[in-house]
């Protein structure tokens, strides 16, 4: 497993600070030219870069592309992607620097926590002082909004809905600027609406889905209104993305579709569908149910792709191509720093980072229209290692 990558097919680094040092400079070189990185529509760092800001990465001070602190003027809605910051160290790197990046511009600032927030097995109701101070930690982290997903660590240890709903019931009790979602154990999909139309040129919504209701038992699953099998789960993803299908949608869930660590390396082939290539790096999301509910799941999306499908699990930070499933997959499970695993490249690899922080999603309307931009923060580094634009300038 490498540290940094910036490409697929790059060769493992000797020292990964100096490799990022030699990723950026790839980077300006790539922008001089305007060209694309990868294959898709992404385009790195926009916003050319000065050469000496690069060189000035050993130093601790670096130069952002395409997002800063403070908050830019012609920002609309920020999304901040952090997951599995469960376990987080005494003075959490990943935690600091989520405060500064919410805080520079809160009420347009939501944080998704995308699951596995409180290591080993959950809120314990035997222990349950543990497992509130590690939340308090994270809701306290900033003043942006957050909406909190479970992940399997959240389910317990057997799954129970019980745990989950504890957990859920405490962190709502925060007050309404913290949120979790689907709640009561159920798969969702659930839609929020982050920035409606107006404010961008296009709406902004945000879809949670929990996998993790797919692995239990039908005995064990709670009362989720019209969705009581799989069929139903993935009828109602279709008609939200239907319905959406003129927005940005993002759709998460604490489980990837795509990832290139230690939970999706291995090749796997699909049956039955067209999604044969892209499904390489899932066989270890979560076993055998997992994948055939990722080829379910990936079908249902197919026909209306969302912006991008994100997620936690794997404890790195990484931009992917989405395939048919969607534009981009972003897996964002770098939120604790006693957690951190390494991260290689597969089919569509953009960037890969086996390091403490989080990803963000900066939509802005320019007077091209909006402009969408994912840049990669590094804990401790305010200013992002890497930056690419999802979108580029839209009308309606």
């Amino acid at each position: 497993m490498q540290d940094f990558i910036g490409r697929p097919g790059t060769p493992a680094p000797e020292n990964s600070r100096r490799f990022a040092l030699t990723a950026l400079w790839a980077v300006a070189v790539f922008t001089v030219g305007g060209a694309t990185v990868g294959c898709g529509h992404g385009k790195v760092a926009t916003t050319p870069l000065a050469l000496p800001a690069l060189m000035a990465l050993d130093k601790g001070t670096q130069h952002s592309p395409s997002a800063s602190l403070p908050a830019r003027d012609d920002l609309v809605h920020r999304l901040i992607l952090i997951g599995d910051a469960g376990d987080p160290a005494p003075l959490e790197s990943a935690l600091v620097s989520l405060g500064r990046w919410g805080d520079a511009a809160p009420e347009q600032t939501t944080v998704l926590f995308l699951g596995d927030n409180l290591y080993p097995a959950g809120l314990d109701a035997h222990d349950p002082a543990r497992g509130k101070a590690i939340l308090r930690r994270q809701v306290e982290a900033t003043t942006a909004s957050k909406i909190f997903l479970a992940g399997n660590h959240d389910w317990g240890s057997p799954r129970r809905v019980s745990t989950v709903e504890r957990e859920e019931a405490y962190l709502e009790s925060f007050g309404p600027t913290t949120d979790f979602l689907p709640k009561h154990g159920c798969p969702g999909p659930v839609a929020r609406t982050l920035a409606p139309a107006g404010e961008l040129a296009k709406p902004l919504t945000v879809i949670f889905i929990d996998l993790q209701w797919w692995h239990l038992d039908r005995d064990e699953r709670p009362p989720c209104g019209a969705i009581e099998t799989e069929a139903d789960l993935l009828a109602a993803l279709s008609a939200e993305l239907e319905m959406r299908r003129d927005e940005w949608v993002i759709v998460a869930s604490h489980r990837p579709i795509r990832s290139a660590g230690p939970h999706g390396t291995q090749p796997v082939a699909s049956t039955g569908n067209s999604l044969s290539a892209w499904t390489r790096g899932i066989l270890h999301l979560g076993g055998p149910w997992y994948v055939e509910a990722l080829g379910r799941i990936a079908n249902a999306m197919a026909a209306a792709p969302p912006l991008a499908a994100v997620g936690g699990h794997d404890h790195s930070l990484q931009v992917i191509q989405g395939g048919a499933a969607a534009r981009y997959v972003i897996v964002s499970g770098a939120g604790a720093e006693t957690k951190i695993t390494g991260v290689t490249a597969i089919e569509g690899t953009y960037f890969a980072h086996a390091k403490t922080g989080f990803i963000v999603i900066d939509f802005r309307r320019t007077p091209s229209g909006d402009l969408v931009t994912a840049v990669v923060v590094e804990s401790e580094r305010d200013n992002p290692v890497f930056a690419m634009d999802l979108a580029e300038p839209a009308t309606r």
